[in-house]
């Protein structure tokens, strides 16, 4: 018997999302919900759109970059928008056998605020994630 290996790249869908808010929101007692359904389902599909290529270093960067791009700057929720961001990149990373590491938190607030006064780039934004990209079985 042949093992079969799917190595094509696992994005997240709306409900993965919208549990990902939910957590987010629950551990700091912000209020929650959805601004603008539009806005998400635009992230997310555009996510899944931005690179076809088999998954990769510079590709799970890419796409990790875009997901938090797109939710920061398009606010599709009525709170914790960069944050949730953030943790929709790391769960997307993690799906696909990637983490993020040797990241100081202030390091990640302070880039997420960044995004979202528009000081630094989606490029930025993609070199600076894949410079603390690891594989995880490279660990």
């Amino acid at each position: 018997m042949a093992v079969v290996l799917d190595l094509s790249t696992r994005y997240l869908n709306v409900d993965d999302i919208l549990y990902l808010h939910h957590e987010v929101i629950s551990s700091s007692g912000d209020s929650g919900g959805i601004l603008s359904h539009g806005n998400l389902e635009y992230c997310i599909q555009t996510a899944t759109d931005i690179s076809k290529d088999p998954p990769s270093h510079k590709m799970m960067a890419f796409v990790a970059s875009y997901y938090i791009w797109c939710l920061v700057n398009n606010h599709p929720f009525l709170d914790g928008n960069k944050r949730t961001a953030y943790q929709i990149a790391y769960v997307f990373l993690l799906a696909n056998g990637y983490l993020l590491t040797q990241m100081k938190p202030q390091d990640v607030v302070t880039t997420l605020n960044s995004i979202a006064m528009g000081k630094i780039s989606r490029e930025e934004l993609t070199q600076w994630i894949e410079q603390h990209l690891s594989q995880l079985n490279s660990l």
